[in-house]
């Protein structure tokens, strides 16, 4: 099903299996031929993926006992 997938959209399915496992970014060629096939718009995707992005970047938590610290000084 992957590999039928890949040649439909012309993607190299090595390279479509590493976007999946989340192994790589999803290209603007990707993003392109994923719009076609899917009928979408490779803006769709490229939100997607920036998104992602966002996501995987955003600040962590500070724990309850390492912001109480930061309050006494």
């Amino acid at each position: 099903m992957q590999s039928d997938f890949a040649d439909e959209v012309g993607i190299n399915e090595g390279n479509l299996c590493a976007f999946i496992k989340g192994r790589r970014s999803l290209t603007p060629r990707m993003a392109w031929a994923f719009a076609k096939e899917l009928r979408t718009t490779p803006d769709f995707w490229m939100k997607l993926q920036s998104d992602f992005w966002l996501w995987e970047s955003r600040p962590k938590r500070a724990t309850r006992k390492a912001s109480r610290r930061r309050r006494r000084r």
